[in-house]
């Protein structure tokens, strides 16, 4: 009797046990009221003028790179020619707004800025596709293979940066 009371505590342990997840699943699910809204937080195009980068992520973690070039033909020979002028990252977004500031530029010998998307260190290799929204026709894209690696880059020459027009260029996965 003794050894039939202890296997039965067993078998009852085990049970609360394995359970005890799927109860709490459960319970999560049916009483637990979770509000996923982050309040703060806009995704709509920018209303003032200047030139902004749009990245769309679908699918994981991404980097926004930012180079400076002093001249076009050694912008676009590697992705990562040019002085490294900073980095932006980010996880899955339906539309994060960054705006090129160019009165950072302290070095009046650099004519362009080279802008472009990867995914980030541990997640799903994609190519990030530019589309430039813009009446500016000195704003272009490149496409830039490196190590079986496609880059689509986008090169934007410093003087056609200002706050009286707006250029827009989006990033989608």
């Amino acid at each position: 009797m003794n050894k039939i009371l202890r296997q039965l505590y067993i078998i009852s342990f085990i049970s609360i046990f394995l359970l005890s997840p799927v109860l709490f699943y459960l319970y999560q699910k049916n009483y637990v009221n979770i509000n996923t809204d982050v309040k703060g937080i806009s995704t709509s195009l920018p209303s003032e003028d200047g030139t902004y980068i749009n990245v769309v992520s679908k699918f994981g973690n991404w980097d926004l790179y930012k180079y400076l070039c002093k001249d076009l033909d050694n912008c676009i020979s590697l992705e990562n020619n040019g002085e490294y002028w900073g980095i932006v990252s980010g996880g899955d977004t339906t539309g994060y707004v960054y705006k090129i500031d160019s009165t950072k530029v302290i070095d009046e010998e650099y004519k362009y800025i080279k802008v472009f998307v990867k995914s980030s260190w541990g997640s799903l290799l994609r190519v990030f596709e530019p589309t430039i929204i813009s009446n500016n026709k000195q704003i272009k894209s490149y496409s830039i293979v490196n190590e079986s690696q496609e880059y689509n880059v986008v090169i934007i020459p410093i003087e056609s940066i200002d706050n009286t027009t707006s250029n827009i260029i989006q990033f989608s996965d």
